[in-house]
Formats: C-alpha cells, sequence, structure tokens
C-alpha cells in the first residue's frame, strides 16, 4: 500500500496525520523500568509522579486486553466481513466476561 494511499485513508476518515504522545518512565514495585506511552501531554495537570498509581489501578484493565486478544486468535477470524469479525469480537468479549464472573467466586480465597 502506497503511502498517498494511506494519507487518502486517514484524510477520509478524518483522523489527525500527527498525534502528540508523552513518554513517561516509571519504576514499579518490580523494579523493572516501564516506559509508558500517553496522550496525556501536560505535565502540570498530570504530573509524572502520577503515573504509576494510574498504571497500577489500569493493569487489571490491561490484562483483560491480553485475556481478550488470546482468545479472539486474531489470525483466525470466522469469515472476512465486517459483519463476522465484529460478531467474532463481541462474542469473545461476553465469553470472556461470562468466564470472569464464574470463576471469581473460586478465585478469591475462603
Amino acid at each position: 500500500m502506497s503511502p498517498l494511499f494511506k494519507k487518502k485513508q486517514i484524510e477520509e476518515a478524518g483522523l489527525p496525520m500527527e498525534i502528540k504522545v508523552r513518554f513517561v518512565r516509571i519504576v514499579p514495585e518490580t523494579g523493572e523500568i516501564e516506559i509508558l506511552v500517553t496522550s496525556l501531554c501536560d505535565e502540570t495537570e498530570y504530573p509524572t509522579d502520577n503515573f504509576k498509581e494510574i498504571y497500577h489501578m489500569r493493569w487489571g484493565v490491561e490484562t483483560f486486553y491480553g485475556v481478550i486478544k488470546g482468545h479472539l486468535n486474531l489470525e483466525n477470524f470466522t469469515g472476512k466481513s465486517v459483519e463476522t469479525v465484529l460478531q467474532d469480537f463481541y462474542a469473545t468479549v461476553f465469553i470472556s466476561s461470562l468466564e470472569s464472573v464464574i470463576t471469581q467466586p473460586v478465585q478469591q480465597p475462603p
């Protein structure tokens, strides 16, 4: 796909040609350095020190995305149409959510 074709698709979709992001370095309890990329670019309104807590609060959401991607098996949709891909996606989200509801009581200590 040529760069001009991609640019035309971006313009037709009403998307910006450039996106400003900020890289934030945090060190979680594991001691490993993590680099986060965010669109929250205002350092006064969103101080770097707050990102460690935000990252921790969001971790459950991020791991759920990993589960969904694993269940979805992105290379093997049941069809090629937009409708089929959406059906596969929504079915995967539904089944994953149902699985979470069913297994949660088992995972909690007595």
